[in-house]
């Protein structure tokens, strides 16, 4: 799982001691029509002396993460970069797209578009729908018959509540992603529930629980998924939050008899400039608001050169 980008290519890469090892797979590259695309040498040329101007940029683990294994191929002054997973070219959309057309327009030494792409998936055309027939009508109802709305009083406190600020909804929301984020809430609201009606035994949820919560059901959008079948891994939301140190895990047992123990930060602080600069300019803006409301003194905010202030005692 990532961390977080760095601005300005001044500042050395870190090396964190989660960082993973560059996700292991192959990839062919193609047209925006399904026709396979050969690799022209110039281009491959061209992002191969990118990529070490872009790891300067970012940590290792980030770097391994979503750039190790690109390839790009260049058309009409686009270039068109390649990965593994829609995960991975949503992230570098949304997180790296900036910095990533900054520097390679500065390699290439002319403007470059930049676009993100992934391996199209091979799909079996769907067999052809039954026609539709018009159902049964419903007589039965009387033609004056009136529906009301039966009106329960139910106070959700009363089992216990956490209280997440404003701040955290509108800046770190975006950051982490609505999954992750949904996740550290609802890993908030265990203990409170717990501790609200006096429960001997306290006993987190199981990572079902969670992905019913949080993902539809899904646990791999929880937990990730190992790469298989020429896909690169997917990243789960709880790789997220460990990586941002927002969440610590234990797991006991094997295979389905495996229990879960979290460690959750309650409150998250202020983002740091590198962190910003990644959202989108409107976000970054709206940030600039809060911190005047908040009565900080925007220019020594902008001095912060720690990746992430939740990283600070490191």
């Amino acid at each position: 799982m990532p961390d977080r980008a760095q601005g300005g290519a001044s500042q050395a890469p870190q090396q964190d001691k989660g960082d993973l090892q560059p996700p292991l797979y192959t990839r062919t590259k193609y047209t925006t029509n399904g026709g396979r695309m050969t690799t022209n040498a110039h281009d491959n040329d061209l992002w191969q002396r990118i990529l070490p101007e872009l790891k300067l940029q970012m940590t290792q683990a980030t770097f391994n993460t979503w750039l190790a294994n690109s390839t790009a191929a260049r058309s009409n002054g686009t270039l068109t970069v390649t990965v593994a997973t829609p995960l991975a070219k949503d992230w570098l959309e949304n997180r790296l797209h900036s910095i990533i057309q900054r520097t390679a327009t500065r390699v290439a030494g002319h403007p470059l578009r930049i676009v993100f792409t992934t391996q199209p998936e091979q799909h079996h055309p769907p067999s052809s729908p039954p026609p539709l027939t018009p159902g049964p009508q419903d007589t039965n109802i009387p033609p004056d018959c009136h529906f009301g709305i039966q009106i329960v009083n139910f106070d959700p406190r009363t089992k216990g509540w956490v209280m997440t600020s404003n701040y955290a909804w509108h800046f770190w929301q975006p950051w982490l992603g609505t999954i992750p984020f949904n996740l550290w809430n609802t890993l908030r609201s265990f203990p409170a529930a717990y501790h609200h009606n006096g429960n001997d035994a306290f006993q987190w949820p199981t990572i079902q629980t969670l992905a019913d919560i949080c993902a539809n059901g899904n646990r791999h959008k929880i937990l990730g998924r190992a790469a298989r079948q020429g896909r690169g891994p997917t990243i789960g939301a709880l790789e997220v939050l460990e990586t941002e140190r927002i969440v610590w895990t234990r797991a006991y047992g094997t295979d389905r008899n495996i229990q879960y123990f979290f460690r959750v930060l309650d409150r998250l602080p202020i983002l740091a400039p590198a962190q910003i600069e990644l959202l989108t300019p409107r976000l970054q803006e709206r940030h600039q608001r809060q911190i005047a409301r908040c009565e900080l003194n925007y220019e020594e905010w902008k001095q912060l050169t720690l990746p992430s202030l939740l990283m600070s005692g490191t």
